[in-house]
C-alpha cells in the first residue's frame, strides 16, 4: 500500500516542480464531483420464511462517494507535442491518483506516438472488500510510416497491468502485452479505411486459469458520399485460454455498421446494425454458443445545433445446440429516440432512450417477459468562464407481470469545475 502511496505522489510531484515557460503552458482545474450506482429491486419475504406474504423493497448502493477534485495539464511546446496530466480525488470512499503524458516525435515523415497513464487508488472505508485499492498503469506506443499521400503503415504495441492490495475471485492482478499493425488509407470526400491484425496475452499469477491468448483481424470504413455517409466495425477473434478440453476458448464476430442519409431539408433517415456471434470450444452451461442481431431504423430532424431522431428496434438472442441452455433465448421490440445539441463553447448534450419489451425464450420462477426502459444521458454545460458541469446518467428499469421481479439500476456521474 506504501509503495502504490509513494508511486503516485512522486509522480504528481514531478508535475507540479516541471519549470514552465509561458503561463499558458500549465492549466490548473479544481472542483467537487459526485458518484452514485444503485440498484432497487423487489421480492417476497414469503419465499424465504414460508409464514409471511409481504413484499419487500430492498435498495443496494454500490458506489455513493462525494469528492473533490484537482488536476493540473501541462505542454511545454506550442504544437502539443508533449501533454503531461496529473490528477488527484479525495473522496469519502477513497483517495485517487492519475498521471497521463502524451508524446509525438516526428523524424522526417515517420511519427511516433506515445502515451503513459497510472492509476492509484486507496479506499478509506474500514470494510474495504478485495479490488477496492489498487495501482493500474499502461502504456502505448505506435509508429506511423506514410507510404504516399493516401496510404499509410502503421504498428502499435500496448501493455497494462494491475496490482490489487488484497485479491479475490472476481479481482486478480493480471499483465496483458499486445500488438496491432495494419494500414490506413485516406479515400476520396474525406473517407477512411483502416484494418489490422492483432495479438495480446494475458497473464493472471494467481489464477492461470485466466491465461490467454488471443488473436484477430479488425476492420472499419468510414464513407461519406453527397447525401450521407456510412461507417462500420467489424472485428473477428480466436481466443485460447490454455486450459483442458478446449475450456472457455472462442471464436467470435462483431459487426458494427450505420448508414444515415439525408432524403430532404434537415429531414433524415438512419439504420443501425449490430451483430455479434461466439462459438466456443466445449460448451458448457457458462458458454453457450450464441448469436445476436440488433437492427434500428429511425427518421429524424436536425440543426447545426439540433438533431432529434426516433424510430423501431429489434433485438434478437438465439442460443445454438446446448444442452445446457440457461434459457437466455430473447426477443425485443421497441422505440428508441434520440436528442443531441450541441452549442460549441456552452453546452454539448446527447439524450437516448429505449423503450420495448422483451420476451424470453423460457420463462421460470427465476425469470420472465419484462417491459423496459433504458436510459443514458451526457452532458457538458460551460457555466461561466472557466466554469463547467458535466454529467453521466444511466438507468434501466425493469417492470414484470409480478411486481416481486421487478429491478431497476442507476448509475450518476457529475463534477463541477474551475480552469484557471
Amino acid at each position: 500500500m506504501l509503495r502504490n502511496c509513494v508511486a503516485a505522489i512522486v509522480l504528481i510531484s514531478a508535475l507540479i516542480n516541471t519549470p514552465a515557460t509561458r503561463a499558458q503552458e500549465l492549466t490548473v482545474k479544481a472542483g467537487l464531483g459526485y458518484d452514485l450506482v444503485s440498484q432497487e429491486f423487489f421480492f417476497n419475504d414469503s419465499l424465504i420464511t414460508d409464514t409471511l406474504d409481504t413484499e419487500l423493497f430492498l435498495k443496494t448502493t454500490y458506489l455513493d462517494n462525494f469528492k473533490g477534485q484537482f488536476s493540473l495539464a501541462y505542454s511545454p511546446w506550442a504544437d502539443d507535442r508533449l501533454r503531461l496530466r496529473a490528477g488527484y480525488e479525495h473522496g469519502r470512499d477513497d483517495i485517487r491518483a492519475r498521471f497521463n503524458s502524451e508524446w509525438r516525435i516526428e523524424m522526417g515523415r515517420t511519427r511516433l506516438d506515445l502515451d503513459a497513464e497510472l492509476d492509484w487508488r486507496q479506499s478509506r472505508e474500514s470494510d474495504e472488500q478485495p479490488g477496492d485499492s489498487y495501482l493500474y498503469g499502461r502504456a502505448r506506443a505506435k509508429l506511423t510510416q506514410p507510404v504516399n499521400n493516401s496510404l499509410s503503415l502503421w504498428a502499435r504495441i500496448d501493455a497494462d497491468a494491475v496490482d490489487f492490495d488484497s485479491v479475490s475471485s472476481y479481482n486478480y492482478d493480471h499483465f496483458r502485452l499486445g500488438g496491432k499493425a495494419g494500414i490506413y488509407k485516406t479515400l476520396s470526400d474525406f473517407s477512411v479505411l483502416d484494418a489490422n491484425l492483432f495479438g495480446m496475452v494475458r497473464q493472471v499469477p494467481d489464477s492461470t486459469e485466466l491465461d490467454y491468448v488471443s488473436l484477430g483481424v479488425e476492420g472499419s470504413l468510414f464513407l461519406f458520399y453527397a447525401r450521407g455517409q456510412i461507417d462500420g466495425l467489424v472485428r473477428l477473434e480466436n481466443r485460447d485460454y490454455k486450459l483442458p478440453g478446449g475450456q472457455s476458448d472462442y471464436f467470435r464476430a462483431d459487426l458494427d455498421a450505420r448508414h444515415k442519409v439525408t432524403v430532404a431539408e434537415r429531414i433524415f433517415l438512419g439504420q443501425e446494425l449490430r451483430f455479434e456471434s461466439a462459438i466456443f470450444s466445449a460448451e458448457d452451461i457458462i458458454n453457450p454458443n450464441y448469436n445476436r442481431i440488433a437492427l434500428t431504423a429511425v427518421a429524424g430532424y436536425e440543426t447545426l445545433d439540433l438533431s432529434f431522431a426516433a424510430g423501431p428496434r429489434l433485438e434478437w438472442l438465439a442460443e445454438r445446440d446446448n444442452e445446457f441452455s440457461a434459457g437466455q433465448d430473447h426477443f425485443e421490440l421497441g422505440l428508441k429516440t434520440t436528442l443531441d445539441y450541441v452549442k460549441p463553447g456552452f453546452l454539448f448534450g446527447s439524450v437516448e432512450s429505449v423503450v420495448g419489451h422483451r420476451s424470453l425464450g423460457t420463462e421460470d420462477e427465476l425469470q420472465s417477459d419484462f417491459t423496459f426502459e433504458r436510459l443514458n444521458l451526457i452532458a457538458d454545460c460551460t457555466l461561466a468562464a472557466g466554469l463547467s458541469l458535466n454529467v453521466l446518467f444511466s438507468a434501466e428499469w425493469e417492470w414484470h407481470d409480478q411486481a416481486d421481479e421487478n429491478n431497476q439500476i442507476y448509475l450518476l456521474s457529475t463534477g463541477l469545475s474551475y480552469t484557471f
